[in-house]
This record gives C-alpha cells, structure tokens and sequence, in this order.
C-alpha cells in the first residue's frame, strides 16, 4: 500500500509540474515576462545531441504573439527572432509528453506552429481559405478561418504517393504533433485508417526528405506517460488500435508494455540520428522545471 501511494503522489507531482510550465506559457503570452535577453546562440552543428542543463528560471519575452496565432494557422512569414537550428523542427517523441506546449513555446517566440492540425493548402505558401460569419459588438462581420486537417493525414496521404512528407501541410516551421489516435472519427467520417505515428513508420521517410531536420525528443517518466494515457479520454485504449512497429494492435494491457514501447523508442529516436548525423537532436525532459530555459538555450529564442 506504500508503494502505491509513494506512486500516486510522483504523478501527482509529475502532473502539477507540467501544470505549472503550461501556465507559465500563458502567463507569458499575456504579457508577463521576466527579462528580454536572448540565450547564446547554439552551433550548427548538425551532428549534435543537446540535452539542456540550464538553471535559469522557466520564461521568455515575447508579449501577445501567440494571440496572433490564436487560430493556429500557421500561415505567413515567421516574426520572431532567428532559430539557431535548421527546420523543419519536428516533434519525434510520444503524445500526453508536453507536445502542446513545445507548440506554445514557439509561437510565444514568433514562430509557426502546429498541433495535430495543419491548414490544408494546394501548395506550401498557399493561403487560401474558407470564410466563416461571426458576431462582435452587435454586428456581423467575416473571419477568413483557414481550412484545417489532422497533420496525419496529410502527412501519410504524401508519402504513399511519393510525395514530400510536409507537402500541402502549411507553412510551419515546427511540427509539434504530427501524429493521430482517433478511432472513432475515423470511423465516423470513414477515414483509411485511426491511428498513424510518422515519428515511428516513417521517421525514415521524413529524413530522406528533409536531411536536416531537427527532431525534438520531448521525454518524461514512462509510468507518468502511462497515467497520462490511462486518465485522458481513454487515450491509451486508442494507442491500442495503432499497430505500429514495436506496438503491435492489442498491445498495451499492462503498464509494462507501454513503458517498455516509451522507452524502445526513445532509445530509437537517438541511434537513428546517430545514423544520420546530419540531424540536430534536441532532447527535453518536460517534467524538469528548467524545460522551457532548455528549449530557448538550444534554439536561440527568448527566455
């Protein structure tokens, strides 16, 4: 009973810890901020591995750019200060493991971002869109509201056809989620398939088209991951359906199955740009309070 309860209050901690950094994104995107230096600036040095051990404080000065991104389109030129890595930027670890809020991070920093969705373009600087009607201060006015579809799709759409990975995506520097476990709207709207993880198929197909790339690894601890999955809208269930390598469908009924899948590919993620050194590997524990002071170190942005 001990080490149960030992056990519940590390993820109680884990989760308020997460709480705390995301709240500290907002507060930063409404105008609070600490200081306004900019952190040296990393080489680029594709080959390199960063795992940040900054003691600064959590924080960085970019008041309200991410209210001009409310909509998440990701559309238009970037406005925040130059990153010290290649992009894309994309995310490579697990879902429920701070995705959101490396999205956050970025467009606080005046960067395009996506989240799971990305806006449906013809081509990567199309900025077409589909109206929408709305109501402010008694009058109707017209909001242009890009079309938007889940990353995933689009993602898996052009690599079966030979296409660019990022094609027809939208014009985002960093792809915070690109993964989808959503089996009943792919049920619903008869989607071809509920479940996909190009961080885990196609991480080489990424590669061969973008060589540079610098790939996130967004990390905390795997019994943590586990309850996050277990406590948030069945997610684990829906992990459960993916048949990915390494996860086949059906598996995951213990903890030990998912954490032993959490932490094989992690360890994957790290050999294969050992392989492929022309990456940047970018590799933050989202439970350690010095997280975002870690991301503006590697990435050259406000803290």
């Amino acid at each position: 009973a001990l080490v149960i309860v030992i056990g519940v209050v590390g993820v109680i901690v884990a989760e308020l810890r997460l709480m705390q950094f995301r709240s500290q994104l907002r507060r930063k995107t409404m105008g609070v901020a600490r200081n306004n230096r900019l952190p040296d600036r990393v080489s680029r040095n594709h080959s390199s591995h960063i795992s940040g051990n900054s003691s600064d404080g959590v924080g960085w000065l970019l008041p309200g750019v991410s209210r001009k991104f409310y909509l998440g389109t990701g559309f238009g030129e970037s406005f925040g200060p130059p990153l010290a890595l290649p992009t894309p930027i994309l995310v490579v670890g697990m879902p429920k493991s701070g995705t959101t809020s490396i999205r956050d991070f970025f467009r606080c920093n005046g960067h395009n971002a996506s989240h799971w969705k990305c806006a449906a373009t013809e081509d990567n600087t199309d900025t077409s869109a589909a109206p929408s009607s709305g109501r402010r201060g008694g009058r109707t006015i017209r909001i242009e509201k890009p079309r938007s579809k889940f990353c995933a799709h689009v993602i898996k759409d052009n690599i079966d056809n030979g296409r660019p990975p990022l094609l027809h995506t939208g014009n985002y520097e960093v792809y915070a989620q690109m993964d989808l476990e959503l089996p009943d709207i792919a049920v619903k709207h008869g989607k071809p398939f509920a479940c996909y993880m190009p961080q885990v198929n196609d991480l080489q197909a990424l590669s061969d088209a973008y060589p540079h790339a610098t790939l996130i690894l967004n990390t905390r601890n795997a019994s943590h991951w586990v309850h996050s999955l277990r406590t948030f809208m069945d997610f684990d269930e829906k992990l459960k359906t993916c048949d990915m390598t390494g996860f086949p469908a059906g598996y995951g009924d213990t903890d030990e199955e998912f954490e032993t899948f959490f932490h094989q590919h992690s360890q994957h993620i790290r050999q294969f740009v050992k392989d492929h050194p022309t990456h940047t590997l970018v590799e933050i524990n989202i439970e350690d309070p010095n997280a975002g002071s870690q991301l503006a170190n590697a990435f050259g942005l406000y803290e």
